[in-house]
């Protein structure tokens, strides 16, 4: 990647023991664009994922200053920079921002349209279906608030296993010419 723009102001306590050197970097990244160069990744990620994060990182970039913290460690002629896992944060933020800013006009639509539809008919379900219906909306209401990473709950699993075991149960004659 190169840097197209951008300032930096840092602060730096560093120690050195001969040939090793150990401390803390405090950065701030002002008016940043990144530009990704052909052949080259970020912090060894794929070419895609590489391609998001400097994307996420401009758009974080575009809206607010990147202020992170990181380590820097020996040896002291290639010192490391811990700074991989505060730029993907700072690039993950940067992209659910622009996500939720890009979305937000495509669910003001669809939420016109459903005002202009009016209210709808309900229509009653079995209780297996109501029942998995229920713990659905409650896994989308979580997975909205920001639990998007969380695993489906059992509860949601076992029912819906419960539901799918009754629709695709064998009728009493099927499958017996199969096995005999």
């Amino acid at each position: 990647m190169e840097i197209h723009e951008g300032r930096a102001t840092f602060t730096a306590e560093l120690a050195g023991v001969g040939d090793e050197v150990e401390g803390q970097v405090s950065l701030v990244l002002t008016g940043l664009l990144l530009v990704p160069v052909e052949g080259e990744t970020l912090f060894g990620l794929s070419r895609e994922l590489s391609q998001a994060a400097i994307e996420g990182l401009n758009r974080y970039s575009a809206e607010l200053p990147i202020v992170i913290g990181f380590s820097v460690d020996s040896p002291a002629g290639s010192p490391r920079l811990g700074w991989e896992r505060p730029l993907l944060e700072v690039a993950r933020q940067g992209l659910m921002m622009a996500g939720r800013r890009e979305l937000s006009g495509a669910i003001e639509e669809l939420g016109h349209e459903l005002e202009l539809l009016g209210p709808g008919e309900e229509i009653p379900l079995p209780e297996d279906y109501a029942r998995l219906k229920e713990q659905v909306e409650e896994s989308a209401a979580r997975l909205m608030q920001g639990a998007a990473r969380q695993a489906v709950p059992p509860e949601l699993t076992d029912t819906l296993e419960q539901l799918l075991r009754g629709l695709l149960a064998p009728q009493e004659g099927e499958g017996e010419e199969e096995g005999g």
